[in-house]
């Protein structure tokens, strides 16, 4: 057997292994969130909201968050035949929304050039790190699916496919109003990696029609359902009134770390290691990320950051386990 043809196998091994992998993760997340939910909290305000989101009489943020249960109503008639058919949409939507973060964090965590081993790793701390991440929660399908936008913008920037970051940037903006950084990714990207077969001039056009789609959606939905009352976290007015709750609270920094653990430590102190790829990924989405969630969310809620855990502080943890070829 030629050594390119065992090549080929080993990897296609891999692949196998990956989706599996994935698949299991899936699982055992899904069924963790289940559990620390209840099945009661699905038929009754997971359901409600669902409803209501469709009806077009929920507040603020949450009327606004429209892909993932117009993706429920197109899948509920598959499920007819169950006990609840929108239940069991619902988990069926988190167990494939769970599979592709874990697949396509492995595909971000290659493009990065983990080896094998860092890639299996890196899906293993996510996995732990959104079992963490339960609090004070529903199935919060939108979270996940900016969790996976995010994900694929950072694919799609390292594999230099800057026209798809459009599309991204549609699908994200019906889902999420966190996912307005997809746009600054072309433009920060360059300014960070200056890649060869990129100008400044198409890195710009990019990020500035990605933000001109994001923002026509933002104030597009806005406006076909119109103004509606604003959730503000357990009472408290968004800005200081917000920050001073967030970190006046034990409960705010016991969670963070039961999310997000030792890994953003040890990936700081590799700073100087850092492929400038991650670097352009940190800057982009870290700092504002933190400041602005201290400001108008809930900090114990650590689903919130599983997407800076994700595209920049799992990788950046196991840079020591690069594959031998350093690359941006």
């Amino acid at each position: 057997m030629s050594v390119r043809l065992k090549q080929n196998i080993n990897e296609i091994l891999f692949c196998i292994l990956v989706i599996l992998l994935a698949r299991v993760l899936a699982t055992v997340t899904v069924v963790a969130q289940k559990e620390a939910i209840g099945i009661d909290f699905l038929y009754g305000k997971q359901s409600t909201r669902h409803q209501q989101i469709l009806s077009g009489q929920q507040g603020n943020p949450w009327q606004y968050r429209i892909l993932p249960d117009y993706i429920i109503e197109l899948i509920k008639p598959l499920y007819r035949n169950t006990q609840n058919p929108l239940v069991t949409s619902f988990l069926e939507l988190r167990l494939a929304q769970n599979f592709l973060i874990f697949l396509f964090a492995a595909i971000y965590y290659h493009k990065l050039h983990l080896s094998k081993a860092g890639i299996l790793i890196g899906m293993n701390i996510l996995a732990w790190s959104m079992t963490q991440a339960f609090f004070d929660s529903d199935l919060q399908f939108s979270t996940y699916f900016d969790v996976l936008f995010y994900l694929i913008a950072g694919i799609l920037l390292l594999g230099r496919f800057y026209w798809l970051i459009l599309l991204v940037t549609i699908l994200a903006a019906l889902n999420r109003e966190t996912s307005a950084l997809i746009p600054f990714f072309p433009l920060g990207y360059w300014l960070i990696v200056r890649p060869q077969n990129v100008t400044l001039k198409k890195a710009v056009w990019y990020s500035g029609i990605s933000l001109l789609l994001f923002w026509g959606i933002y104030f597009g939905i806005r406006q076909y359902f119109g103004e509606r009352q604003l959730i503000t976290p357990y009472g408290n007015a968004l800005g200081w009134e917000t920050f001073v709750y967030n970190y006046g609270r034990k409960i705010t920094y016991l969670n963070l770390a039961g999310t997000l653990g030792i890994v953003p430590i040890v990936a700081l102190f590799n700073w100087k290691h850092w492929q400038m790829s991650l670097r352009a990924f940190f800057w982009i989405v870290v700092p504002i990320w933190f400041i602005l969630h201290s400001f108008i969310a809930i900090m114990a809620e650590t689903r919130l950051f599983l997407v800076p855990m994700a595209i920049v502080f799992i990788p950046a943890s196991l840079g020591w386990i690069r594959q031998p070829v350093d690359r941006n």
